[in-house]
């Protein structure tokens, strides 16, 4: 189980560079688009901080492909992601055929205690933004729920002092 275990880590730190460029500063880009039933997903930037798919499976997305999650995941080894967190942007396409769930990541950095990190998901249907100071601190939720049945741009963003939530490009 070990070897498979490592051999499964050198996959997700593969260092892949995407063919149309990327922007320089970009930490990690994972697009989905490796072939059904891969096991990983890599990140695009040539950074190597792929991560394990856990009980999702590949459908078509918006473009490309997507992860259809349904309680499953991508998990990026521990270590990758330096903290604390000076500024970050997280942007995604999301689509979700459920109203009003809530404590469901498209990404999740936090753990532990909850008192760093950041994470990207729902709550009570509504867009959610948390960047902890202290744990489990520091939530910007959205006005109105995440449409359902279509996709959805979504950004979030951390400038060291302000965290900023769009959805279909307004605040």
């Amino acid at each position: 189980r070990y070897r498979q275990y490592a051999e499964l880590m050198r996959q997700c730190a593969q260092q892949v560079v995407a063919t149309q460029g990327l922007e320089p500063q970009l930490v990690a880009w994972w697009s989905f688009d490796e072939p059904a039933g891969t096991l990983w997903a890599l990140d695009y930037t040539g950074h190597g901080q792929g991560g394990l798919v856990k009980d999702a499976e590949r459908v078509p997305g918006f473009r490309g492909q997507a992860l259809a999650c349904r309680g499953g995941c991508v998990t990026v080894p521990p270590g990758t992601l330096r903290f604390p967190l000076r500024a970050i942007t997280v942007e995604c396409w999301v689509k979700t055929e459920a109203a009003g769930q809530t404590d469901k990541w498209f990404a999740n950095n936090v753990y532990g205690n909850g008192a760093a990190g950041f994470r990207l998901g729902l709550s009570e249907g509504k867009l959610c933004w948390a960047i902890p100071q202290t744990p489990w601190s520091h939530h910007l939720v959205a006005d109105e729920p995440l449409p359902l049945g279509r996709w959805v741009p979504v950004v979030a963003t951390y400038d060291g002092d302000v965290m900023r939530l769009y959805q279909e490009g307004r605040e």
